[in-house]
């Protein structure tokens, strides 16, 4: 059994788009191993086979990303939003950071 811990990606959008198309096909190259979870706000049929797709009605983001958390099989959350995308070693600097017990949260770069 391994030591690393496994990621929940979540991308909480308005609607699949060529960001969107982008973001997770990124997502899936990268990290082939993790949970990817696309909220919309209607459902989507989409060109991403091993996305989890869990649309949540026109809501919040912030109501997004806690419908797809609670439904994460992963013990840590990464969020993306719909037109970032994600950088290699991405995943890997936060599992890196979350080997130390004392952190409990990581940020990005904000715009």
């Amino acid at each position: 059994m391994s030591n690393v811990p496994t990621f929940s990606i979540i991308v909480p959008v308005k609607a699949y788009n060529a960001y969107c198309a982008e973001s997770l096909g990124t997502c899936e190259r990268l990290y082939p191993n993790e949970e990817i979870l696309f909220s919309p706000d209607e459902a989507s049929v989409i060109p991403h086979p091993g996305v989890t797709v869990l649309p949540a009605g026109a809501q919040r983001r912030s109501v997004e990303r806690e419908l797809c958390s609670a439904q994460a099989r992963g013990p840590l959350l990464a969020f993306l939003d719909g037109e970032a995308y994600p950088r290699p070693f991405w995943l890997e600097s936060a599992r890196d950071i979350f080997q130390d017990p004392s952190f409990c949260a990581v940020g990005g770069p904000a715009v």
